[in-house]
């Protein structure tokens, strides 16, 4: 670890084995990294630059490490068996979740800590997009009874964490589509047609702004994720950059 003001460096592991790439807790305070060698997780307490936790797990590949964004937990998923788990900081208690996650997961904490979403796979290797408790272990699969769907990796929970938008596939067409979790209710926001450049909730967690490409300018929708009504504004943007407190204004960059 490289002290940026002091220029000091500090060795937190004592030889050269193959070490995953290190993440940093949300509060600064904590570094977790797989060390492969060993099939192990380790968390380094930073203010003290002492080890923490050492999670051994019996099965080999890929390792892939998400902190909570309250610096607690890390879900953790294994690549050989795709099993997730929830390794407490702390206290370095594991508890296993979930199994049957896609290759390559990718884990997406909800903005109060409490839930996980990931790819799944069930008995007919459909993929579908689930969501699971990281403190009960509840599971919720939020794309059964679609029909020929493939669910895309990406997920963009809102501010709130009461709702959560992805993309899926029907009659080879992509949809984004978007979850209430509290009334178990599904919108399609927009059918993609263009090519989505970006995704961003505004901060009330009420409306999505989608900026698209169709292949000679850029714009962007502004949706009401709800009710999936809207505008798009067309002209030559490259990016949402940041909105306005009271999200009446968007600063913008153009091309």
């Amino acid at each position: 670890v490289l002290e940026r003001t002091s220029g000091q460096t500090h060795n937190l592991t004592p030889d050269t084995a193959a070490y995953g790439r290190p993440q940093w807790s949300p509060d600064g305070h904590y570094l977790a990294f797989a060390i492969q060698s060993q099939s192990a997780i380790a968390v380094y307490d930073m203010r003290s630059l002492e080890q923490m936790t050492l999670l051994r797990y019996p099965e080999a590949g890929r390792v892939y490490l998400d902190w909570s964004p309250n610096s607690r937990r890390i879900a953790i998923a294994t690549e050989m068996d795709g099993t997730l788990r929830v390794l407490a900081v702390r206290d370095g208690v594991q508890h296993k979740l979930a199994r049957q996650l896609v290759g390559n997961p990718h884990l997406y904490w909800s903005p109060d800590s409490r839930l996980i979403a990931y790819q799944g796979v069930d008995s007919a290797q459909n993929t579908f997009l689930f969501t699971v408790d990281s403190q009960t272990g509840v599971q919720e699969n939020w794309t059964r009874g679609l029909d020929a769907l493939r669910a895309e990796s990406a997920v963009w929970w809102s501010p709130t964490g009461e709702q959560i938008a992805f993309f899926i596939w029907r009659d080879n067409h992509r949809y984004l589509n978007v979850f209430d979790l509290q009334s178990q209710s599904r919108h399609n926001a927009i059918y993609q047609g263009e090519r989505i450049q970006q995704i961003e909730w505004l901060p009330d967690g009420r409306q999505i702004a989608i900026q698209v490409d169709d292949g000679i300018k850029t714009g962007f929708y502004l949706l009401d994720a709800n009710t999936s009504r809207g505008a798009y504004f067309d002209g030559y943007y490259s990016g949402l950059e940041s909105w306005s407190p009271d999200m009446g204004r968007v600063a913008l960059l153009s091309q």
